[in-house]
């Protein structure tokens, strides 16, 4: 018989290391950005959560849904007391956590928003300054429309999130997948970013096993290459590719042909299947659209 590490019983434990340094960074606050992830895409998220392809995948399957610019406080609460056994006075069983935030309420998500508040499979994530902190449990959630007596004032909704789990959310570094994030946190040619000019879009598409372009909407947000007017950014599969503006682009080249309204990749090198999950690769865009 065994007993769960849950609890320290009087046990010898190897203690974690604490950073005693005098120069530790700063986390910068405010829940930036939210995501809910599907119970049963959870462990792919968790075996590899800063993998781009296994987000961008759950994405397109529907198991990931992202809201990027949100505005709101994480509260991690305490763990509750419970009954205690032998010499203990109590246990700590779990802690009730409440993730609550507002968003825009753009017109096109209003079904979303009354919809929300009837899942009880979404195990929420959110983003601060640089990290990406992800619950190990779905959440009970409540939605709600602010509409104020003021002309001038924006619609929002405001959401509430409460999680029971024994652990706070894990913590990752979320700089491999701020492209997820549209409109926040892209870096782009000169330092400029989307945050202060939402002409610049990211997005992603699927590509065809066999074939040496890509054309039409995207997987994931929806925008189609005869929107993009101006490409900044172009990666596959982690790695950036270099765009030429005439002839047959080469190995680690693109060209965008404007006219035909697609991106055009080296034809000696087909697409193939992505990496151990053996879905198509993905082609992630960061571009000013058409306006």
């Amino acid at each position: 018989m065994s007993y769960s590490n849950t609890y320290h019983l009087d046990c010898v434990d190897d203690i974690i290391d604490y950073n005693s340094g005098c120069c530790v960074s700063a986390e910068f606050g405010r829940v930036r950005s939210v995501a809910f992830i599907r119970k049963r895409y959870l462990q792919q998220i968790l075996a590899d959560p800063t993998n781009l392809t296994v987000w961008t995948t759950g994405l397109a399957s529907g198991d990931i849904v992202i809201l990027p610019l949100t505005s709101g406080k994480f509260d991690s609460g305490f763990p509750v007391k419970l009954k205690g056994f032998g010499r203990r006075l109590s246990t700590h069983g779990y802690r009730d956590m409440l993730l609550s935030f507002t968003i825009p309420a753009a017109k096109g998500n209003y079904e979303f928003f009354d919809d929300l508040d009837r899942r009880r499979d979404y195990v929420p994530a959110y983003r601060t300054g640089t990290l990406l902190h992800i619950c190990d449990a779905a959440g009970d959630i409540l939605t709600k429309e602010n509409v104020e007596d003021d002309i001038e004032s924006e619609i929002t909704w405001g959401v509430d999130c409460t999680v029971r789990s024994k652990r706070i959310p894990i913590k990752i570094e979320a700089s491999t997948l701020l492209s997820l994030f549209a409109c926040d946190g892209i870096t782009v040619p000169g330092g400029s970013g989307s945050g202060a000019n939402c002409n610049i879009v990211s997005d992603f598409w699927i590509t065809t096993p066999g074939t040496t372009e890509i054309s039409g909407p995207s997987a994931i947000w929806g925008y189609d290459i005869a929107d993009i007017d101006t490409i900044l950014l172009l990666d596959k599969e982690g790695g950036g590719l270099k765009q030429v503006f005439a002839g047959t682009p080469g190995d680690g080249q693109y060209r965008h042909n404007k006219i035909a309204n697609k991106v055009i990749f080296d034809p000696a090198v087909p697409f193939e299947a992505s990496g151990g999950l053996g879905q198509p690769a993905t082609i992630n865009i960061v571009f000013y659209k058409k306006v």
